[in-house]
């Protein structure tokens, strides 16, 4: 029974890219799936119920959802709840949190949360366009990274390295032509970094086009080809941006056979995170696309940009809003345990070196399937109930009681910017 998908959908044919494979991308994308379900459907009854399923079904992609259909039946995680989180903001104009959201799992019982709520919260103002002839400001997000690159300018802790193998006719000029477009699109990834008068600001330039510069590898055999690409990998990663230039990208091509490459593109984190790599994606495939088939690609106008919602959040979080959020933390945090005394077999350096590796594993289905049963039983996510064994095992290791986590969150709670490229992450300390 494990085995059986919760939701099913129905197309007439599965979209293939211009090689002539499944397009994952669009099949994503292939419209609102039905679900399967066991209980007996219930309509919404009120305005606020018909608003709630309407969100549910815009951001699950699943209709009908009746009012007692659990959220993560419907293929619902963290991610997912974010979203429905910011729409609920701009559309019933209420605050919901995450932990509520995840305490009324059906649109029945967080209608009523909601009924209760409104009118009670203070409700964040909407982010907007603001004027480029202003000196612009970096976000709080930014201005860590901006200060931890004055200590040290040569460090490439915070660039990201991707790489993509590229099987089958490629069109390079197709890509370039695609990758200049998003970098048209988003301001922030032709955005720079220096001081102002005061602080430090942003400053955006003008689009000009990418070019990928392309190397050829075909003359190797392909043992000497691995060892090339993985050395090429490792200095890529390894070469540090200059954040007073723009733009904060690079790429080049390797080519390995006649239809066979692979695409590096670096970026800096200032201007980047995980939830951009997934828009970088979906854009990416779609104008690509657009110009390999000769058809043009209309993507959806984005209603603000990078450096309004900096501008936005330095406006927002000032005052009292401010000194609300740093009360809060200075509680949460209050006589906070030092260090965490693992049995370590080796001092701590006095300066981080960030020389570790990671190592991954896969769980055996007879472990998985108990674990996610358990999760589906607590209403939690897998991620909620893995982090609980792992500060379990902390604490057994440490002979400790008070354990501190850091965790990264999207940190997108609004609309505007679901569709924005840009640095939101945040580090939300679980303690």
């Amino acid at each position: 029974a494990y085995m059986i998908p919760v939701l099913f959908t129905t197309i007439e044919q599965l979209p293939l890219t211009p090689g002539g494979k499944v397009d994952r991308q669009a099949l994503a994308q292939s419209g609102p799936v039905t679900i399967q379900r066991q209980a007996e459907f219930v309509a919404p009854s009120d305005d606020i119920e018909k608003q709630l399923a309407a969100i549910w079904e815009k951001v699950l992609t699943v209709q009908p959802i009746g009012v007692h259909d659990d959220f993560f039946s419907l293929g619902g995680h963290s991610l997912l709840a974010i979203r429905i989180t910011a729409h609920i903001r701009r559309t019933l104009e209420v605050d919901i949190s995450l932990r509520k959201l995840f305490e009324k799992l059906t649109i029945a019982e967080l209608a009523t949360e909601i009924r209760g709520d409104q009118g009670s919260t203070q409700k964040a103002p909407a982010i907007v366009p603001v004027s480029r002839e202003a000196e612009l400001p970096l976000s709080f997000a930014q201005q860590r990274l901006w200060f931890l690159y004055q200590l040290q300018p040569e460090s490439a802790i915070y660039t990201i390295p991707l790489a993509m193998r590229l099987t089958g006719t490629l069109n390079i000029e197709a890509l370039e032509n695609a990758l200049s477009d998003i970098v048209q699109r988003h301001e922030v990834l032709r955005t720079a970094f220096d001081l102002g008068t005061t602080e430090p600001v942003q400053i955006i330039q003008s689009a000009t086009p990418i070019t990928l510069p392309l190397i050829d590898l075909r003359h190797l055999s392909p043992t000497e080809q691995r060892t090339e690409v993985q050395q090429r990998a490792a200095a890529e990663a390894q070469r540090p941006f200059d954040l007073t230039q723009a733009p904060l990208l690079r790429g080049h091509l390797l080519q390995l056979g006649e239809n066979d490459h692979i695409f590096f593109l670096t970026i800096d984190h200032i201007v980047f995170d995980e939830w951009s790599m997934d828009i970088f994606g979906r854009e990416m495939a779609a104008l690509y696309r657009g110009y390999v088939t000769g058809q043009p690609v209309e993507l959806p106008t984005l209603p603000v940009q990078y450096a309004d919602y900096a501008a936005w959040q330095r406006s927002w979080l000032r005052d009292d809003v401010l000194a609300a959020q740093l009360d809060y933390w200075r509680q949460q945090l209050a006589a906070v345990p030092p260090i965490l005394e693992l049995p370590i077999d080796r001092p701590r350096p006095a300066l981080q070196t960030y020389a570790g590796a990671s190592h991954t594993f896969v769980l055996p289905a007879a472990l998985s399937e108990p674990l996610l049963a358990l999760s589906r039983a607590q209403g939690t996510t897998m991620y909620m109930t893995m982090l609980t064994a792992f500060k379990i095992l902390l604490s057994r290791y440490t002979q400790q009681t008070d354990i501190i986590v850091g965790s990264p969150i999207a940190n997108r709670n609004q609309v505007e910017v679901e569709n924005l490229i840009g640095f939101f992450l945040n580090t939300l300390v679980l303690r």
